[in-house]
């Protein structure tokens, strides 16, 4: 039997404790590993944002965009670890909170407190997607444009135990 590490990440939104949420890594499934014969399995890409990704209103909402998305070639909900390296920021001012390197999720821009972007991943049963999440309270923008983050993903055989 394999060892529960009691480790499970959920996608922004979603809380841990709640047993129906959609998980985006959960160790108490057992022998996480990736198929090699699975192209989808491992995959390295370079998102180059061109279009700044639409502002929220500001009223503390997030705005989320999908920024990209591949196939998994599963037919269930697979567990998901990405790892971003944000390897050209925002320029300046919208750089001020820029995460250089981070997993799952985490933020690639903001110029003030009340104003930022990041990225995550999620699965779902048939794609894996890349979101941007916007955030802003007082009308601030994060522009984008320009950055460049390489992601790699890894798609696990098991699926995410909900």
């Amino acid at each position: 039997m394999a060892q529960d590490f009691g480790i499970i990440i959920s996608p922004p939104g979603s809380s841990v404790t709640d047993r129906n949420s959609q998980f985006t890594l959960n160790t108490s499934n057992p022998f996480i590993k990736i198929d090699t014969q699975n192209d989808a399995g491992f995959k390295t890409i370079t998102l180059i944002i061109t279009t700044d990704p639409p502002e929220p209103p500001p009223t503390g909402a997030l705005n989320y965009t999908q920024l990209y998305k591949f196939k998994h070639n599963y037919t269930y909900i697979p567990s998901l670890e990405t790892l971003f390296y944000v390897s050209s920021p925002p320029t300046a001012p919208y750089n001020t909170a820029t995460q250089t390197y981070f997993q799952d999720s985490g933020t690639i821009g903001g110029a003030t407190i009340n104003a930022n972007a990041g990225l995550y991943a999620v699965a779902d049963a048939t794609y894996v997607y890349i979101y941007c999440t916007k955030y802003s309270t007082d009308g601030s923008i994060t522009l984008l444009t320009g950055t460049n983050v390489q992601i790699t993903t890894h798609v696990f055989v098991e699926d995410i135990g909900v």
